[in-house]
């Protein structure tokens, strides 16, 4: 154990609290919130009441929800406003008091009209009881009919019968209506879990644009300077209500945002400058709704909303201008010049495999390296030549074999291995890959998340492994687990951050508590309260000025901040409730707040800070 001194770190279990301020910068205090209208589900259209108020700025909801202090005080120093309700509701009580007589005779004769009514609705119905009685009694008497006899019997009812039943029949269509149109709104209700409004945030010069996942319109959201006043609105054209439309995008070299296709048709295209969006390119590889990832109960699939066959993956942009986007489901690779617009479709078919490639790296050869997820073979995209290839020994085509990949110091891809047995290496010189080092066992999701550290080393969590993965990408690779066993399986940690204080922090996917990994130390600890297994609790991290993290909250019930500087957590209420894929992504404004559009929760998220006058605001 290292001894108390200047430069030792804080237990690592330490939870911080609001009466014990740590932060480099104690004149902010963090919070979050809900702001702007509210959207109908699942679609992100604007309900009514709030249409006509998103088009002007309106103060944050999330303001009222996180400063109870501050509004105690100002309704204590504006005692005209708190006397004005008061003296509003003693003149509705004296206008009621006057107009008590009159009211109460216009309510008896209302009940008495709705009593006639209900006498005339009962002898109406059993006059029509009668008349269906005495056709049933005569056919019970008469013998089997031919149905040509029938139909001309059945030709000629009386006149008042036929008054009647034709209000019958005009009352049961009516009624028929109104039940397919509850039937044709029941689907909206039944889509799977992922549905969701927004997944995807571009912030452009301080505003945020969000490209519609299950949603119709791209949604911008607009905050002031100082952060309090947002808006939030549609904008472009309508999009339709098809589901999972765009996942990702990019901003391009001429100041527009351009996002590839994931179950939609064509490229989009966002221009902030005007608010206008369009489809670019002829129309892209129509797919089936068959497939997917083959454990498509994998919790951290659904998380991010991959258990379906979508296109393309969001890709690289790189110094050429382009976009060059590997294919999950598509057969071939996707290029995007975001200096023209134009797009076009490279290299050779690829086929029509599922979930064939998740990540791509930009390697010093200028080529992206994309290792294979169910694919065989590594992916390598010549952004020089325009040229794809794949490279490499055969992988097999089990699913999800490696999920993540980082280059190293040494200019080799290390990728810890999600689904399958070893580590893969691919040297970007050599233009080879192939697995080393000692099998690390059988079973699915071992190791999903990894950060690089300073000592120049990979350390990756375990997401259903038992122990964290370190992989030193030198001249002689080495590979080794250490840390206590954490048991197979869990799904428990899926992300990893490099902290400001030279540790990775990851905050639990359905793990108990928060790990902290010790680099210095190479000792390995959970951190925070224990929040019980089960999620997911955070997919997403945001990261933030002066070594912070946030988390957003996808099962959790609260926004998750995490201190890389001192190496504490932080829970800014309020309470969001249990509701699952709530948010999914987020972006910074120009006043350096984040906010995430919705994806299943009704608002916009606002994480951001109240700046303080005096240090001891936070203690109080």
């Amino acid at each position: 154990m290292r001894e108390p001194g200047v430069n030792s770190r804080p237990a690592a279990s330490m939870v911080k609290v609001e009466d014990e301020p740590q932060s480099k910068n104690p004149n902010k205090m963090w919070y979050a919130g809900l702001c702007g209208p509210e959207f109908d589900e699942p679609f992100g259209q604007l309900k009514p009441q709030e249409a006509e108020g998103s088009q002007q700025g309106s103060h944050s909801n999330s303001n009222n929800n996180n400063k109870d202090n501050n509004d105690n005080d100002s309704s204590s120093s504006k005692p005209n406003q708190a006397s004005t309700p008061n003296s509003r509701s003693n003149s509705k009580e004296q206008e009621q008091e006057t107009q008590h007589p009159q009211a109460e005779a216009e309510q008896l004769g209302a009940i008495q009209q709705q009593e006639q009514q209900e006498t005339q609705q009962q002898q109406e119905q059993q006059e029509q009881q009668e008349q269906q009685e005495q056709p049933e009694q005569q056919q019970e008497h008469q013998e089997p009919q031919p149905p040509e006899q029938k139909q001309e019997e059945q030709q000629g009812p009386p006149e008042g019968q036929q008054a009647e039943g034709e209000a019958e029949k005009k009352d049961g269509d009516a009624e028929e209506q109104e039940e397919e149109e509850d039937t044709a709104d029941e689907w909206k209700h039944q889509l799977p879990p992922n549905c969701g409004k927004w997944a995807a945030a571009i912030s452009v010069k301080g505003e945020i644009f969000c490209p519609p996942w299950d949603a119709s319109h791209v949604l911008r959201i607009i905050a002031s300077e100082d952060g309090q006043d947002i808006q939030v609105d549609h904008i472009g054209e309508d999009l339709g209500v098809g589901r999972c439309k765009w996942r990702s995008g990019v901003l391009g070299v001429d100041g527009k945002i351009y996002c590839p296709p994931w179950f939609a048709s064509h490229v989009l295209r966002i221009d902030p400058v005007n608010s206008t969006s369009e489809l670019l390119g002829p129309a892209l590889d129509d797919l089936s709704a068959e497939g997917g990832v083959e454990d498509s109960t994998n919790p951290f699939f659904a998380a991010e909303g991959l258990d379906g066959p979508g296109k393309w993956m969001p890709g690289l942009l790189v110094a050429d201008g382009c976009l060059y986007c590997q294919p999950w489901f598509a057969s071939r690779v996707l290029r995007i010049d975001t200096k023209t617009g134009s797009v076009e479709l490279i290299g050779p078919d690829l086929g029509q495999g599922p979930s064939k490639w998740w990540a791509a790296v930009l390697a010093t050869d200028n080529a992206i390296y994309c290792p294979p997820c169910n694919a065989s073979h590594t992916l390598r995209i010549d952004i020089a030549t325009r040229t794809v290839e794949t490279i490499g020994s055969d992988l097999g085509g089990a699913p999800a074999k490696y999920l993540a990949g980082a280059l190293g110091s040494c200019g080799d891809i290390v990728c810890p291995p999600f689904s399958a047995s070893k580590v893969l290496r691919i040297d970007c010189l050599q233009k080879t890959c192939g697995v080393l080092g000692f099998d690390l066992g059988p079973g699915e999701a071992k190791w999903r998340g990894l950060a690089l550290s300073p000592d120049g080393c990979f350390y990756c969590p375990p997401c259903s492994a038992s122990q964290v993965l370190r992989i030193a990408p030198f001249e002689r690779f080495e590979i080794e687990l250490f840390g206590p066993d954490f048991c197979h399986g869990g799904f428990k940690w899926a992300t990893a951050v490099m902290g400001e204080d030279g540790n990775i922090y990851c905050p639990p996917f359905c793990a108990h508590k928060s790990l902290r990994i010790d680099v210095a130390d190479r000792s390995v600890r959970q951190m925070g309260p224990d929040l019980g297994w089960g999620g997911p609790k955070w997919c997403h991290v945001e990261p933030h000025e002066d070594g912070f993290f946030y988390c957003l909250p996808n099962s959790e019930t609260t926004c998750l901040s995490i201190d890389t500087v001192v190496g504490t957590l932080e829970f800014l209420k309020p309470d969001m409730g249990k509701q699952a894929n709530k948010w999914k992504c987020g972006a910074r404004s120009c006043s350096g707040e984040i906010y995430c559009p919705p994806y299943a929760a009704p608002q916009v998220l606002k994480v951001g800070f109240m700046r303080l006058q005096r240090k001891d605001k936070w203690t109080d």
